[in-house]
């Protein structure tokens, strides 16, 4: 018999561990489905605070479905499965289905493979002295792929929602919070023609709901209170984060694709999927306002890794104040198409033609941020 479990990969790793996020403001009469399956594993989810850090253990994934050639069976309430192969080999090609495929909210679209252990010595780049990093280096396939494995390892699979997890460490303060979401409405295509301020239209608006208090009311969506916290045509999300603070990839493990300077001094790098031929390779992220560049161009690098010292570089409005912008776009002939990566969770009466919500949150938990599992030692 193939024994094995399967977990949700909150933090990344592609190991069976802890992971840590920010608490939001939920409903515990409908909780995520991320706090229901911590429930189910013992997790007491009425001691969470809003807005403050919480550790978990990741849970394991009861329902998905698990197939051996014609043989499948699926995950018990412990994550655990077993399957009987109809002949012996040295190893075995499984496929999985998630019965929650077409609830945005509780869909599986990811596998993290896990691969190896990485140590990064200590260094310096650029008069930044580079502590020692523990790392875990993955691969992401979609959950539809074919997953082989040896029978002579331990099978335990993590799956994900999405393949984002926070581009900082869980130790930073203070805690960070978002000053510039998203915004929903505009477009969301750049090429030669368009540009971030050919595309502003005076429309914005953020996943749930929240208008910016500097511009009208969005004719698409009436009686939503008014608040600051999107900018028109804003193609990403920009975080709090004190100055010279660690920046980590937030990314799946990606090649340093671009390093490049702003007109206005704002340092930036650009990162792109090395091991991502299995989802779309044209996937990529830049990170902005940078005070440090500690990569090299076409590094690889892992996720969790130090890519940067977080600044306030740039001489617009926004790059006064220390922040960091993370975005995630495609790139192709056409143009980089951007994505929100949180899913939009506004039910409108007709989509308008220029909506660039997402259907999908991009996190590896469904619009709650998870921070990725590094040992950093100092």
């Amino acid at each position: 018999p193939i024994t094995g479990t399967i977990f949700w990969d909150a933090n990344g790793s592609g190991l069976q561990d802890e992971t840590s996020f920010i608490v939001p403001d939920f409903d515990p009469s409908d909780s995520p489905y991320f706090f229901e399956l911590l429930t189910a594993n013992g997790t007491d989810i009425s001691a969470f605070v809003d807005g403050k850090l919480a550790t978990v253990p990741e849970p394991p994934i009861p329902g998905i479905g698990v197939c051996l050639g014609e043989v499948c069976t699926e995950t018990g309430a412990d994550g655990t499965f077993t399957l009987q192969s109809e002949k012996e080999q040295d190893t075995y090609n499984l496929k999985f289905t998630d019965p929650n495929a077409d609830d945005p909210a509780r869909a599986f679209r990811y596998i993290n493979k896990w691969n190896r252990s990485v140590v990064i010595e200590s260094h310096k780049v650029n008069d930044v002295i580079v502590p020692e990093q523990h790392l875990n280096d993955t691969e992401i396939m979609l959950i539809e792929m074919k997953y082989e494995i040896d029978v002579d390892t331990k099978v335990e699979i993590g799956l994900f929602q999405g393949f984002l997890t926070l581009p900082f460490p869980s130790d930073i303060s203070p805690i960070p919070i978002i000053f510039n979401y998203f915004d929903i409405i505009g477009v969301r295509l750049f090429d030669s023609e368009h540009n971030f301020y050919n595309t502003q239209d005076s429309i914005v608006l953020n996943f749930d709901g929240n208008f910016t208090k500097h511009f009208s009311p969005d004719p698409y969506y009436k009686n939503a209170s008014i608040s600051p916290g999107v900018g028109d045509s804003h193609n990403g999300l920009d975080y709090f984060v004190e100055i010279g603070n660690f920046v980590l990839l937030g990314d799946p493990n990606s090649i340093v694709s671009s390093l490049y300077e702003a007109n206005n001094g704002e340092l930036l790098i650009q990162v792109a999927f090395y091991n991502s031929s299995q989802i779309r390779n044209q996937f990529m992220s830049t990170y902005g306002h940078l005070s440090k560049r500690i990569i090299k161009l076409e590094e690889n690098v892992i996720r969790g890794q130090i890519i940067a010292l977080s600044g306030n570089t740039g001489g617009s409005a926004t790059g006064r104040y220390p922040q960091l912008h993370f975005d995630l776009f495609e790139h192709s002939n056409k143009g980089s198409y951007h994505y929100d990566p949180f899913r939009c969770t506004i039910d409108f009466d007709h989509y308008p033609n220029n909506y660039w919500g997402s259907e999908y949150s991009f996190w590896t938990v469904d619009n709650i941020p998870q921070f990725p599992l590094v040992e950093i030692n100092e």
